[in-house]
């Protein structure tokens, strides 16, 4: 008893003396019986019947912080990947000149424009060449001036399919037969003289032939717009994003 009585308030010294550096843990050291202890403590002795361990990390927190810490570190984890989602997103919708150009686009005025898909055969409407760009975060291109017209057409014309003189390739503004204006997703509007329309009388004035193509051909007197429905089967599209 007076052996066990000499421990504990040996352990509690030492205890109360860690609290002022770090917290450890005693318990009776391996191969020693405390009721078998000489129960005069010799202080000069190699071994006593007590070892003193760190306590742990984990030791020093209750099961209800750790948890509590699990929780924020799921919580940041999840934020984590929401932000890496996001910037994934934002880098889908803009890119960079160097992106651009792995895809075998042009880069003009902040933008780039490729054309993701051009058959040899007449296979894509409207809708579906629209699909086809925001696969790749884009939109089917618009067309403001001549002068972009012609980089469009000279881009286009690399892209054709071996053995093809000539493509068409939908467009993304529209055409209003009665007041012959182009319209733009921006709301502008244009006079359609400002741009090439392909010969031969184009454009049209039938009031459901709202969409627009452009012929690529490597006669470059015979191409421009021409305004049609949604539903002719042509060869593909050009897109845009920004960069």
């Amino acid at each position: 008893m007076k052996t066990t009585s000499v421990l504990v308030t040996l352990c509690l010294y030492v205890l109360i003396e860690a609290d002022r550096h770090e917290k450890i843990m005693c318990k009776p050291q391996s191969g020693f019986q405390l009721s078998r202890c000489d129960p005069t403590l010799s202080w000069n002795s190699d071994e006593y019947p007590i070892t003193c361990l760190k306590t742990s990390a984990k030791d020093n927190f209750s099961n209800e912080e750790i948890r509590r810490l699990k929780r924020q570190m799921k919580s940041i984890q999840e934020e984590w990947e929401d932000m890496k989602s996001m910037l994934a997103e934002m880098r889908g919708e803009r890119g960079t000149e160097s992106d651009c150009a792995r895809q075998g686009g042009l880069v003009r005025l902040e933008k780039c424009y490729t054309v993701p898909h051009l058959s040899s055969s007449y296979t894509t409407d409207y809708d579906e060449a629209a699909a086809e760009c925001a696969k790749e975060g884009a939109s089917l291109a618009e067309i403001h001036d001549r002068a972009q017209q012609d980089d469009l057409h000279k881009f286009a014309l690399t892209k054709m399919p071996a053995g093809h003189a000539y493509v068409f390739v939908w467009v993304g503004m529209t055409y209003n037969p009665q007041s012959s204006m182009l319209l733009y997703k921006s709301g502008k509007e244009i006079r359609s003289s400002r741009l090439k329309w392909r010969p031969s009388n184009n454009p049209s004035t039938e009031q459901l032939h709202k969409n627009l193509s452009m012929m690529v051909n490597n006669h470059t007197s015979d191409f421009g717009l021409i305004n049609q429905g949604k539903f002719p089967f042509l060869h593909g599209g050009i897109c845009e994003k920004e960069i």
